[in-house]
Protein backbone atom coordinates (compact mmCIF):
# COMPACT_ATOMS: atom_id res chain seq x y z
CA UNK A 1 0.00 0.00 0.00
CA UNK A 2 2.89 2.47 1.04
CA UNK A 3 4.80 1.53 -2.30
CA UNK A 4 1.23 3.08 -3.79
CA UNK A 5 0.93 5.92 -2.46
CA UNK A 6 4.56 6.76 -3.31
CA UNK A 7 3.65 6.27 -7.24
CA UNK A 8 0.39 8.24 -6.91
CA UNK A 9 2.37 10.75 -5.00
CA UNK A 10 5.13 11.14 -7.81
CA UNK A 11 2.61 10.56 -10.75
CA UNK A 12 0.67 13.89 -8.83
CA UNK A 13 3.68 15.94 -8.70
CA UNK A 14 4.89 15.27 -12.00
CA UNK A 15 1.46 15.76 -13.45
CA UNK A 16 1.76 19.73 -11.33
CA UNK A 17 4.89 20.17 -12.64
CA UNK A 18 3.86 19.12 -16.67
CA UNK A 19 0.72 21.76 -15.99
CA UNK A 20 3.33 24.25 -14.45
CA UNK A 21 5.48 24.57 -17.05
CA UNK A 22 2.82 24.35 -19.85
CA UNK A 23 1.39 27.71 -18.26
CA UNK A 24 4.98 29.35 -17.77
CA UNK A 25 5.54 28.82 -21.71
CA UNK A 26 3.30 31.86 -22.17
CA UNK A 27 2.37 33.00 -25.09
CA UNK A 28 4.36 32.12 -28.58
CA UNK A 29 5.03 34.16 -31.33
CA UNK A 30 5.84 32.77 -35.21
CA UNK A 31 5.86 34.32 -38.63
CA UNK A 32 7.49 37.66 -37.78
CA UNK A 33 8.20 39.60 -40.66
CA UNK A 34 8.23 43.09 -42.57
CA UNK A 35 9.33 44.17 -46.19
CA UNK A 36 12.80 46.01 -46.69
CA UNK A 37 12.15 49.81 -46.76
CA UNK A 38 13.93 52.21 -49.33
CA UNK A 39 15.79 55.14 -48.25
CA UNK A 40 14.39 58.05 -46.88
CA UNK A 41 11.20 55.96 -45.62
CA UNK A 42 11.03 55.31 -41.97
CA UNK A 43 8.40 53.44 -41.36
CA UNK A 44 7.28 49.76 -41.73
CA UNK A 45 4.60 47.41 -40.87
CA UNK A 46 5.59 44.08 -38.74
CA UNK A 47 3.30 41.05 -39.36
CA UNK A 48 3.03 38.32 -36.59
CA UNK A 49 1.44 35.41 -35.69
CA UNK A 50 0.23 35.19 -31.62
CA UNK A 51 -1.36 32.14 -30.11
CA UNK A 52 -1.67 32.38 -26.04
CA UNK A 53 -2.50 29.45 -23.75
CA UNK A 54 -4.36 31.96 -21.45
CA UNK A 55 -6.62 35.19 -22.10
CA UNK A 56 -4.09 38.03 -22.65
CA UNK A 57 -3.50 41.12 -23.77
CA UNK A 58 -1.41 42.99 -26.56
CA UNK A 59 -1.42 46.02 -24.87
CA UNK A 60 2.11 47.55 -26.63
CA UNK A 61 5.08 47.04 -28.74
CA UNK A 62 8.76 48.63 -28.54
CA UNK A 63 11.94 47.98 -31.31
CA UNK A 64 15.36 49.30 -30.99
CA UNK A 65 15.03 49.99 -34.82
CA UNK A 66 12.53 52.68 -34.30
CA UNK A 67 11.34 55.44 -32.52
CA UNK A 68 7.82 54.47 -31.54
CA UNK A 69 5.98 51.21 -32.21
CA UNK A 70 2.07 51.00 -32.18
CA UNK A 71 -0.23 48.54 -32.79
CA UNK A 72 -2.66 49.50 -35.90
CA UNK A 73 -5.07 48.26 -37.69
CA UNK A 74 -6.05 48.67 -41.46
CA UNK A 75 -9.82 48.85 -41.92
CA UNK A 76 -12.32 49.38 -44.32
CA UNK A 77 -15.55 51.52 -43.77
CA UNK A 78 -18.44 52.30 -46.40
CA UNK A 79 -16.05 52.04 -49.09
CA UNK A 80 -12.77 53.92 -47.04
CA UNK A 81 -9.87 52.68 -45.97
CA UNK A 82 -8.74 53.58 -43.14
CA UNK A 83 -5.54 52.78 -40.96
CA UNK A 84 -4.74 53.94 -37.42
CA UNK A 85 -3.63 52.71 -33.50
CA UNK A 86 -6.00 50.64 -31.23
CA UNK A 87 -5.38 50.77 -27.74
CA UNK A 88 -4.45 46.79 -27.63
CA UNK A 89 -5.75 43.51 -28.98
CA UNK A 90 -7.50 40.75 -27.08
CA UNK A 91 -6.02 37.37 -26.59
CA UNK A 92 -8.29 34.02 -26.82
CA UNK A 93 -6.66 30.82 -24.96
CA UNK A 94 -5.85 28.70 -27.16
CA UNK A 95 -6.91 30.59 -30.21
CA UNK A 96 -4.05 32.45 -32.71
CA UNK A 97 -4.34 36.21 -33.71
CA UNK A 98 -2.55 36.91 -37.37
CA UNK A 99 -1.26 40.33 -37.90
CA UNK A 100 -1.58 40.33 -41.38
CA UNK A 101 -1.18 43.07 -44.63
CA UNK A 102 -4.62 44.61 -44.64
CA UNK A 103 -5.20 44.27 -40.89
CA UNK A 104 -3.83 44.45 -37.30
CA UNK A 105 -0.22 45.31 -37.36
CA UNK A 106 2.65 46.21 -35.47
CA UNK A 107 2.99 50.06 -37.18
CA UNK A 108 7.16 51.11 -36.66
CA UNK A 109 7.72 54.94 -36.92
CA UNK A 110 10.82 56.94 -37.06
CA UNK A 111 13.13 54.05 -38.31
CA UNK A 112 16.79 54.39 -37.49
CA UNK A 113 18.07 53.29 -40.86
CA UNK A 114 16.76 51.47 -43.84
CA UNK A 115 15.82 47.63 -43.28
CA UNK A 116 17.31 45.67 -45.66
CA UNK A 117 16.28 42.13 -46.89
CA UNK A 118 17.66 39.34 -45.25
CA UNK A 119 18.23 41.09 -42.32
CA UNK A 120 16.99 40.56 -38.80
CA UNK A 121 15.52 43.02 -36.00
CA UNK A 122 14.47 42.85 -32.34
CA UNK A 123 11.09 43.46 -31.49
CA UNK A 124 9.03 43.51 -27.91
CA UNK A 125 5.35 42.62 -27.55
CA UNK A 126 4.11 44.03 -24.04
CA UNK A 127 0.99 41.85 -22.98
CA UNK A 128 -1.03 42.73 -20.21
CA UNK A 129 -0.30 39.51 -18.10
CA UNK A 130 2.34 37.79 -19.81
CA UNK A 131 4.90 40.87 -19.41
CA UNK A 132 7.60 41.22 -22.44
CA UNK A 133 8.04 39.03 -25.10
CA UNK A 134 11.20 39.53 -27.20
CA UNK A 135 10.44 38.26 -30.99
CA UNK A 136 13.23 38.26 -33.79
CA UNK A 137 11.84 39.93 -36.94
CA UNK A 138 12.88 38.74 -40.47
CA UNK A 139 12.95 41.50 -43.37
CA UNK A 140 11.45 40.31 -46.92
CA UNK A 141 12.08 41.57 -49.77
CA UNK A 142 10.29 45.33 -50.85
CA UNK A 143 8.62 43.44 -53.94
CA UNK A 144 7.42 40.54 -52.09
CA UNK A 145 3.41 41.48 -52.69
CA UNK A 146 2.19 38.47 -51.06
CA UNK A 147 1.83 37.27 -47.57
CA UNK A 148 4.49 34.33 -46.56
CA UNK A 149 2.79 31.01 -47.12
CA UNK A 150 2.97 30.79 -43.31
CA UNK A 151 1.02 33.37 -42.35
CA UNK A 152 -1.90 32.65 -45.47
CA UNK A 153 -4.88 32.55 -44.90
CA UNK A 154 -5.61 36.28 -43.41
CA UNK A 155 -6.12 35.51 -39.69
CA UNK A 156 -8.51 36.62 -37.41
CA UNK A 157 -10.25 40.15 -36.90
CA UNK A 158 -11.84 38.59 -33.93
CA UNK A 159 -10.49 41.59 -31.58
CA UNK A 160 -11.61 44.18 -33.87
CA UNK A 161 -14.67 45.00 -30.90
CA UNK A 162 -14.06 47.51 -28.80
CA UNK A 163 -11.24 49.08 -30.28
CA UNK A 164 -10.98 52.68 -30.81
CA UNK A 165 -9.09 53.90 -33.96
CA UNK A 166 -7.22 57.22 -33.65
Amino acid sequence: MKKLHAILGIVLVALCFLSASAYAAGPVVTNAWARATTPGIDTCAVFLKVTSPTADRLIGAKSPVATNAMIHLHSMTNGVMTMGPVAGVDLVAGQSFNFAPMGYHIMLTGLKAPLHAGDHFPLTLILAKAGDISVDVRVVPLRQHHTPPAMQPMGSMSGMSGMEMK
